[in-house]
């Protein structure tokens, strides 16, 4: 009986799509959108560059990019960082990166042809930092994401607005989006 009903339902509307010459409207089509956010360690200065591309689907115009930092564990509270002997994942409340993204966003605008402006977590301990004390990360309190922490970049313009995610401190590579690192990036109309 499902099966001659769904068949009732095919016919209906490929009868109406004849008799009116029309489908069903298409699904808008964003503005803008993004890539994954790419992430670089660099080890000798204890610090991530995150970034993105992005792509204007229409005619250009400026973009505001949002970067921010939230420390919460991305990794199961105490599970160690293997290249950190005696580490074990916790939220490490002094790693803000000298409050840039956390508790303030890095925010700006980006004019068409410009470069999407990246954004650094700088985590190294309070007596490597420059200058000292500056910075006031814990080693101890990393896990297999490196340290805890969730990056978030909105991408928007006047129509759309991308979001993407990154967990920790650690390269990205190119199977983070399938193994959850970083998320596929998200686009939704404004307004």
């Amino acid at each position: 009986m499902r099966r001659v009903a769904a068949l009732v339902v095919l016919a209906v509307g490929a009868a109406l799509l004849a008799a009116t010459g029309t489908a069903a409207p298409a699904k808008p089509q964003p503005s803008i959108s993004i890539s994954a956010i790419d992430a670089d360690f660099i080890a000798a200065q204890r610090e991530t560059y995150y970034s993105i591309r992005r792509l204007h689907l229409g005619k250009p115009e400026a973009v505001t990019v949002t970067w921010t930092l939230k420390l919460e564990l991305v990794d199961p509270a105490g599970k160690p960082d293997p290249a950190t002997p005696g580490s074990g994942a916790a939220v490490d409340l002094g790693c803000t990166n000298a409050g840039v993204g956390t508790p303030e966003p890095q925010k700006g605008t980006v004019e068409p042809g410009h470069q999407t402006p990246a954004f650094i977590w700088h985590h190294p301990d309070p007596n490597a930092s420059i200058p000292a004390g500056k910075y006031h990360c814990n080693h101890a309190d990393m896990g297999p994401h490196g340290h805890q922490g969730l990056i978030t970049v909105v991408v928007a313009d006047k129509h759309w607005e991308c979001t993407a995610t990154y967990k920790g401190t650690l390269s990205s590579t190119a199977n983070s989006v399938k193994n959850g690192d970083a998320s596929e990036p998200k686009c939704s109309k404004v307004g």
